[in-house]
């Protein structure tokens, strides 16, 4: 997903940014793969967000066990827990 075309140029302007807005957010995370990936990778800031709570709580689990940081799970639906400023975001996967 990540070195898709259209992706990868959204990658590459928020590795660039030096505005504060080095950030992403995952809507439908699951269990957080792409925000793990993100930020381990890349040191992008990273939330996810997903309707299923059992796989919020395997997120924020992995998270704590290894001592993650820089990322946050929110469990709900993404247009009423999503921070309203979305233009602070880099790179909004779905």
């Amino acid at each position: 997903v990540m070195e898709h075309e259209v992706v990868a140029a959204a990658l590459a302007r928020c590795l660039m940014a030096n505005d504060g807005s080095k950030s992403m957010v995952v809507w439908g995370s699951s269990i957080g793969w792409m925000v793990f990936y993100a930020v381990l990778t890349y040191g992008v800031r990273s939330r996810g967000v997903d309707l299923l709570k059992d796989l919020v709580d395997l997120s924020n689990e992995a998270q704590a066990k290894f001592g993650i940081q820089g990322i946050e799970f929110t469990c709900g639906d993404v247009l009423e827990v999503t921070n309203p400023n979305l233009a602070a975001c880099s790179l909004i996967p779905l």
